[in-house]
């Protein structure tokens, strides 16, 4: 029963999200809510002196009452757990205070205390030698300054070790090493490399001073990388004594150089200063690189040409005895501390005889001390900055973290409220340098952002208020310290491999690993939160991602774009390419079959070789049309690089910046280093998100090498997160990141993808269904579609209890198709044709009216259709009124087949209007260099637009080319509640300038043609012309509605509307300019002034200015009439 009890109790704690208690302590407050802070840093590890004029001159008051905080800037452990050297907020640093002959801190005293440097030195008690860690992150340790609160805390004095000394220690063994950071070869990872041998620099000498050196033997670290294929050679000198080491390089293409280390003993005989030769003969163009070179020697014990001496033997010799230590040369001014801790210094009680100085200590546990001449000279650490006060660690019960850099802390707060407003979470922005300060002593370090997130995560009440999300805004480098750059603002994670291409990466998964002893094998871990980054480099590029984020978020849902999903497919690889990109296509209608799958395979179009390479220009118009035009999420899945899809630049960095899609979606990219954002380059991948005018609202793309069998695994996990049922919770960016990647731990390939985007983003799903209620009287499988018959279809929208939802209003988009056709490709590159299944004839789209949650339409089946019997498929995307709700569904259990047989013939073709730009428009005008072709078409039985290959298309024809053909079928959508009349609209591109013909040509139902031509002349630099300027109503009393049209639909025109009183002066202005490229805009002025006045009643002028993408505008002004409330 007693076991059944703790049972019990286990799962109710489980069910109501009771927390098991962390492994680590955290603060309620940081040291930095208060008080006088300032900030200074440290360049190498030892005691540092400041004195009291130096504390003054940093702005400190009553510096008599001085202490030291922090811990320096070795590099933070990355593994969290109860082992590691966890240190929460900023600890107090036990300082050493001369106050002089008067006792009193004053003129001429000062303060010594010991620092970390970014490099850490330790014994490794195993391999027998010492070893050197360099901090990836930083060239310096930070330590801060106050003078608030109690007295400082004094490095006290240990107790007197009882036991007889048995063992004398008069040497100490330590470690000289010359380390230089010059070069990344393959600008990836954390490992960079020092001096370069060639064919004309092949010997270099290294020079070492070891004071009262005391050995006869010399221990010798080196390593170096070797980059020419076959074996690579390096001699180390010493005096007479050499040794060669030697690399094998394989030559693998991917390798960048092969790197080890070897350790030997050198005989030596000469002086405290060393001498140390290396050379290394590459031959050609090849190269070597100096690692490092370590010298490790036993000195003689003796504080007379050092202020400090270090004192260690190794723990392996004579372990756990009592040693008494001997200095030679000391005075009285000499004091032993014990540095095992750094942060915490300790004196050990000495005993004086003559000119030596003893003390006793337990030899074990690879102690450290220092002979500390507190009377001599030692560096001064640099002063940095005052520090505001902050209090990160008063943080609790976060949704959302944003992380960035001051630069752009504007734009994130104010992406931070659009979240607060419209999603209703709790969102923090914050600064790395506040996360450092209260996280890595001050000291950048990438683990101080997963240190930070991990209080956050342990210090959540329960499950539900752990966080959810991490953005961090702006670009992070491969060169962390900027070595060969500037400094970065925020610091990257970056593989420890950094020669493999395949195995090197940079990675943002690193600081969502949040559980307890995570950290170690980052790819076999789980991802704890959302994880995404824009990757801006300044601060309009900041605004401009914000500006995308909260535009599509609040975006109005009246166009079925969010109904589509793009999928193109590379022809490499023996067909595995499309074969990949089908099967995610096919995952999307097994999860929910109410999107429309684009699918456009490379090799089902035409190839086109020229000087350049081969080409796929009608597969690259489609693809650019489908995401100019909108969908929901674009995925690609082939060959790729930091510049384009595809070796035939089906979509390039170029195409990408020229987009002005209005409808933007989600890139998926299963590829190669698309969106590198980390070498200080703009990747095409970055272009998605950082083009203001287009591209995409978010990437989950490549940033290194990626290998397409595990692409594809990763692929195939994020459609089943991605795509939600109807009616279901949708999934934030975030959250499908995080479930798709772990789905696949110890898949290390999968680190190579990242979400550049906001994570707390929702794409734009539909979130109601739609379900189809009759057709012409039967339930669909009883219904049967034959041609030219006369068809009535009702459907309803549903909530979320399959009810009709009465209080839906708007209207839904129809999409009728034929049966499904077993395609094949063109094997353009002599590969094997790849067969597939797709919904090609679409025999309906149109428009209808939905009124208290039902729709009903009627049309004709086209007389194109297939005539034999099987199941069609029919989708819907609706919209709500109110521009927020919406809805989709799909039916495929009908037939289509067979022909109807009663139906009169048609006479003549349909009734086509032509024209450019606008209605207004007359044949034979000039227009801009980027021109809409519009069409409206009429035929009382309807339009055909199957495209089944038999002659029956919408074509258009252009005289610049008169032999190509351009197939308008996809264009064409029916009128609102009208089969029979349609709109064509299609962008003409960009035009040289002169005069052109187009011809259409379009046939009916019944496969009658008709043809209408019109002429226009291109001129650029054209003045956009205004159509219509209105203002309802007018006069106006608390609102008023400013509606312009304007004859540029295809450019990328810029908006504005003013308020002007009758003397001039401006009183309102549109906020900013907005970009617009459908041709029409409305505004909405709440009669108010800038300020948000109301404004008094009179007689105003309204004006509006249109300036195209050239620069040319036009404005009109009216009048507007301001009465009383």
């Amino acid at each position: 029963m007693k076991y059944l009890t703790l049972l019990l109790l286990f799962i109710g704690s489980f069910w109501t999200g009771v927390l098991a208690s962390p492994i680590f302590d955290y603060a309620e407050h940081s040291q930095l809510q208060s008080g006088n802070w300032v900030k200074i840093s440290v360049a190498q590890s030892g005691v540092h002196k400041l004195t009291y004029q130096q504390l003054q001159n940093m702005g400190l008051q009553q510096v008599e009452n001085i202490k030291v905080f922090g811990y320096g800037g070795a590099m933070l452990p990355e593994v969290f757990s109860a082992s590691s050297s966890f240190i929460d907020d900023l600890p107090q640093v036990p300082i050493y205070i001369e106050t002089g002959a008067d006792g009193i801190f004053n003129e001429n005293d000062y303060i010594l205390f010991y620092a970390q440097g970014p490099i850490q030195v330790n014994y490794n008690n195993t391999l027998k030698k010492y070893q050197h860690t360099q901090n990836p992150y930083s060239t310096l340790g930070y330590y801060f300054l106050t003078t608030q609160g109690e007295a400082a805390k004094r490095i006290s004095l240990q107790p007197q070790e009882s036991g007889n000394d048995t063992l004398k220690i008069r040497q100490s063994y330590n470690y000289f090493y010359h380390e230089k950071e010059m070069v990344n070869l393959l600008e990836s990872g954390r490992q960079w490399y020092g001096e370069e041998f060639n064919k004309s620099t092949k010997s270099k000498r290294f020079s070492f001073s070891i004071p009262n050196l005391a050995s006869n033997e010399l221990d010798v670290d080196v390593a170096y990388v070797g980059c020419e294929p076959g074996y690579n050679h390096l001699q180390v000198s010493i005096g007479e004594n050499s040794e060669t080491f030697s690399i094998y390089n394989t030559g693998n293409t991917r390798i960048a150089g092969v790197w080890d280390d070897f350790y030997r003993t050198f005989p030596y005989q000469g002086t405290e200063k060393i001498t140390v030769q290396c050379t290394c003969q590459p031959t050609g163009n090849n190269k070597a690189y100096l690692d490092y070179l370590a010298i490790s020697a036993y000195q003689q014990l003796s504080t007379e040409k050092q202020s400090e001496v270090p004192i260690f033997y190794p723990s392996g010799h004579d372990n756990n005895r009592i040693a008494q230590y001997g200095i030679y040369n000391t005075s009285s001014n000499v004091q032993i501390w014990e540095i095992t801790q750094t942060n915490h210094p300790e004196q050990i009680p000495t005993l004086q005889k003559g000119d030596s100085l003893y003390f006793v200590a337990k030899h074990d546990a690879q102690r450290r001390f220092i002979a500390v001449n507190t009377q001599g000279t030692f560096p001064t650490p640099t002063f940095v900055s005052a520090v505001d006060n902050q209090d990160l660690h008063s943080y609790q019960n976060v949704d959302l973290v944003i992380i960035s850099p001051q630069e752009y802390l504007q734009e994130a707060e104010r992406l931070a409220r659009h979240h607060r407003d419209h999603d209703g979470m709790v969102v923090k922005t914050i600064t790395p340098q506040a996360i450092y300060n209260e996280f890595s002593s001050g000291t950048p370090d990438a683990t101080a952002y997963r240190r930070f997130l991990k209080m956050l995560y342990d210090k959540a009440e329960n499950s539900g208020q752990k966080p959810r999300n991490l953005l961090f805004i702006g670009c992070a480098y491969y060169d962390n310290r900027g070595i060969k750059h500037a400094v970065p603002e925020l610091l990257s994670y970056q593989s420890k491999e950094s020669l493999y291409s395949l195995n090197s990466y940079t990675s943002d998964d690193y600081f969502t690993l949040l559980d307890d002893n995570e950290g170690k094998a980052i790819e076999k871990e789980s991802i704890d939160i959302g994880v995404g980054r824009l990757p801006v480099s300044n601060l309009n590029e900041a605004k401009i991602c914000v500006d995308k984020i909260i535009r599509y978020a609040t975006q109005s849902a009246n166009s079925d774009w969010r109904n589509q999903f793009t999928f193109l497919a590379d022809d490499e690889d023996s067909n595995t390419h499309m074969l990949q990109a089908n099967a995610l296509a096919d995952t999307l209608m097994r999860i929910n079959s109410a999107y429309i799958p684009h699918k456009i395979w490379l090799d089902a179009y035409p190839l086109q070789q020229n000087a350049t390479g081969a080409t796929y220009p009608k597969a690259k118009e489609e693809v650019l049309r489908q995401i100019q035009e909108g969908t929901l999420v674009f995925t690609y899945v082939g060959h790729g690089s930091p510049y384009t899809l595809s070796s035939e630049q089906t979509i390039t960095k170029a195409d990408i910046a020229y987009m002005n899609n209005s409808n933007l979606g989600l890139w998926i990219t299963a590829t190669c280093d698309f969106s590198r954002y980390d070498n200080y380059e703009r990747s095409a991948g970055m272009e998605v998100v950082l083009n203001p005018n287009g591209g995409g609202i978010a990437s989950f793309t490549t940033t290194r090498v990626a290998f397409s069998s595990s692409n594809n695994k990763l692929a195939q996990a994020v459609y089943h997160e991605l795509i939600p049922q109807a009616n279901a919770e949708k999934p934030t960016l975030g959250d499908v990141v995080r479930n798709s990647k772990n789905k696949l731990l110890g898949d290390t390939n999968k680190l190579n993808f990242c979400l550049l985007g906001d994570p707390a983003l929702t794409l734009q799903y539909p979130q109601q269904k739609i379900v189809t209620d009759s057709i012409n009287g039967m339930i669909p499988a009883q219904a049967n579609l034959p041609a030219l018959g006369l068809i009535t279809i009702k459907a309803s929208v549903r909530d979320e209890q399959n009810q009709v939802d009465t209080d839906f209003q708007g209207t839904a988009h129809i999409t009728l198709y034929d049966k499904a056709e077993n395609l094949q490709t063109l094997s353009g590159k002599g590969n094997n044709p790849f067969t597939y299944t797709d919904y090609q004839n679409k025999l309906f789209s149109g428009k209808v009216d939905i009124i208290d949650g039902q729709l009903e339409f009627t049309f004709m089946v086209p007389k194109d259709i297939n005539y034999s019997t099987g199941p069609g498929r029919i989708i819907y995307y609706a919209s709500h009124e109110d521009g927020i709700r919406n809805a989709h569904g799909y039916n495929h259990d009908f037939s289509i087949g067979g022909n109807s047989g009663d139906v009169e013939t048609s006479p003549e073709g349909p009734i086509m209007r032509l024209y450019i730009n606008t209605p207004q428009f007359v044949s034979g005008q000039k227009v801009n260099d980027s021109p809409v072709f519009y069409a409206h078409l009429y035929d009382p039985y309807g339009i055909n637009t199957v495209g089944a290959g038999i002659g029956h298309d919408i074509t258009l024809r252009m005289s610049s080319s008169p032999k190509e053909v351009i197939n308008l079928n996809a264009f064409y959508e029916s009128s609102l509640n009208d089969y029979k009349n349609g709109m064509i609209r299609y962008p003409l591109g960009n035009l040289p300038e002169g005069e052109y013909t187009l011809e259409l040509k379009s046939w009916n139902l019944q496969n009658v043609s008709s043809t209408a031509s019109i002429h226009f002349v291109v001129e650029k630099g054209l003045k956009p012309t205004i159509e219509e300027f209105s203002i309802f109503p007018n006069p106006v009393k608390e609102e008023a509605t400013l509606t312009v049209a304007y004859d540029r639909p295809g450019d990328n025109a810029q908006i504005e509307f003013f308020i002007y009183d009758l003397v001039g002066q401006c009183h309102w202005q549109s906020g900013q300019a907005v970009k617009t490229t459908d041709g029409k805009y409305t505004a909405t002025w709440h009669v108010n002034t800038q300020n948000g006045i109301y404004l008094k009643p009179g007689l105003y002028l309204a004006t509006v200015r249109v300036t195209t993408s050239e620069g040319t505008f036009m404005q009109n002004t009216k009048k507007i009439m301001v009465v009383s409330q």
